[in-house]
């Protein structure tokens, strides 16, 4: 249902009148019905996947209202995605913005040249937080409480990172690193929403590079209303789309046990003989009214204005050659570990060059601790009906995808693992490319270690500060 809903906003140009219109949204209805049923007959892998019902291409056509009146209060610049607390746009970030980034992030892309030059990898970090991070055991930290005003730590009064404690859940300690953690630079966020950058980038030399500084702040700046209603629909569940009903189960008096069992087993075969799994059919949806989308918008469940947040910064080039001329996807994946407190993402495409279209892919896992245990056949089968659950299958739920085009801005909550896509150059003559710079949001209710606690830790950093402190213009070891 999300997914036609999704499809039906990104490829249907003049959905907003349309949807109004009693023929087109038969020419939708019957589209919609005669894929699903295509795709269900292709599923063989899940002998239980079924196709839409007319019920639910009406949810979601009804549904529609809700995304044009959010849609006019935003003026068209943003909107909600595939799925459930993702939204994206492909206009929030003007394009004198996206050539800035894209200049001056060369100058950094030359920089690293020498540590890329051997690696055949077609996926390149230009900005990568894994280089020099907090080492417990190791690292010098600010003594006492970090304060993002104060000057950057000295030997004075720093002490050695120590591990964290270990949580008591011991699924908690599963995910917490004991090694290392990377290390956010802290963002103000002031009450209109314009972000200030306080402390530096680990690994971008704020010296080197200032007017980059300058442009993430603004990249990040245009990004936090979507990273506001990303986080406020964590905080807030949205309405049930089926309601559950409960059936006692039918007992056969007069029979013993094994008559009993008997009597149910042929029945359950009866009926999987003769009928198909009816799928439940969706609430009636409520459109909310203008009012109310203003209002949640106006004043968000969880908004990052007025915070100093920390971020971590990922600058990822994706590098297509003749002789590798297809990227073959990436794994699922969550950001960071419970060290790093990630809540959410925001990416922005900002180029590409002669690759194919691809797409970031989301799933979410679930706690099979909710299903019915022990399951029998027929829970089997409506739970592969119904979520797409299978017995042989780990805890997850394919979701929906989202294109990552240039000049697309996306954020979404770290509770979905996501997947970058295939894809390929156009001209397999010529080499391709896709640029990326995603920013990790720790968790705003938390402070962790930052680059204001950690001064830098990278050796050409601190020759050029001491070059530049004795009036040299050579590096130290010249």
């Amino acid at each position: 249902m999300k997914a036609l809903s999704y499809k039906i906003r990104t490829t249907e140009p003049d959905w907003r009148e349309q949807r109004h219109d009693p023929d087109v949204k038969t020419g939708w209805k019957k589209d919609a019905l005669e894929e699903s049923k295509r795709k269900s007959e292709r599923e063989q892998r899940c002998s239980a996947h079924q196709p839409m019902t007319a019920g639910m291409i009406d949810y979601a056509f009804d549904e529609l209202e809700d995304f044009a009146r959010f849609d006019v209060a935003v003026g068209g610049k943003w909107w909600k995605a595939c799925f459930d607390a993702i939204y994206e746009s492909d206009c929030l970030v003007p394009d004198d913005l996206r050539m800035s980034v894209l200049g001056q992030i060369l100058k950094v892309e030359n920089a690293n040249r020498p540590r890329n030059a051997t690696s055949r990898s077609q996926v390149n970090d230009i900005v990568d937080p894994s280089w020099y991070p907090l080492m417990y055991g190791r690292t010098l930290v600010r003594a006492g409480e970090s304060d993002v005003a104060r000057d950057p730590p000295t030997v004075t009064t720093a002490r050695v990172a120590e591990k964290p404690p270990r949580p008591e859940n011991t699924q908690e300690y599963k995910y917490t690193s004991k090694k290392y953690q990377w290390l956010p630079a802290d963002f103000s966020i002031d009450s209109q929403g314009q972000v200030k950058i306080l402390s530096y980038i680990n690994n971008l030399d704020p010296s080197e590079h200032i007017a980059l500084y300058s442009s993430i702040a603004s990249v990040f700046t245009e990004l936090v209303p979507l990273l506001d209603q990303t986080l406020s629909d964590l905080l807030q569940s949205a309405p049930p789309i089926i309601h559950s009903r409960r059936y006692s189960r039918h007992d056969y008096l007069g029979m013993d046990k094994h008559m009993r069992r008997h009597a149910r087993e042929m029945a359950y075969l009866e009926r999987l003989e003769h009928r198909r799994f009816v799928l439940p059919s969706p609430s009636s949806f409520k459109p909310s009214s203008t009012e109310k989308i203003q209002a949640r918008l106006d004043n968000p469940c969880f908004t990052l204005k007025g915070r100093t947040v920390q971020v971590i910064v990922k600058f990822i080039n994706y590098k297509l050659t003749p002789a590798q001329p297809t990227y073959d996807g990436g794994e699922w994946r969550v950001v960071g570990l419970r060290t790093e407190c990630v809540v959410a993402t925001a990416l922005y495409c900002y180029d590409e060059e002669n690759v194919t279209e691809s797409s970031l892919a989301f799933r979410s896992t679930f706690d099979e601790s909710g299903l019915p245990h022990p399951r029998s056949e027929e829970h089997e089968y409506a739970l592969a009906s119904i979520f797409g659950i299978e017995e042989a299958s780990t805890t997850v739920q394919l979701l929906n995808s989202v294109p990552t085009t240039q000049g697309r801005c996306l954020t979404f909550p770290n509770v979905y693992q996501h997947r970058t896509g295939r894809f390929s150059v156009r001209d397999k003559t010529k080499p391709g490319h896709r640029k990326l710079v995603a920013f990790f949001l720790v968790d705003p209710t938390q402070r962790i270690t930052s680059t204001t606690d950690v001064a830098p830790q990278q050796r050409e950093w601190i020759e050029r500060t001491l070059c530049c402190g004795f009036g040299l213009g050579v590096p130290m070891n010249e």
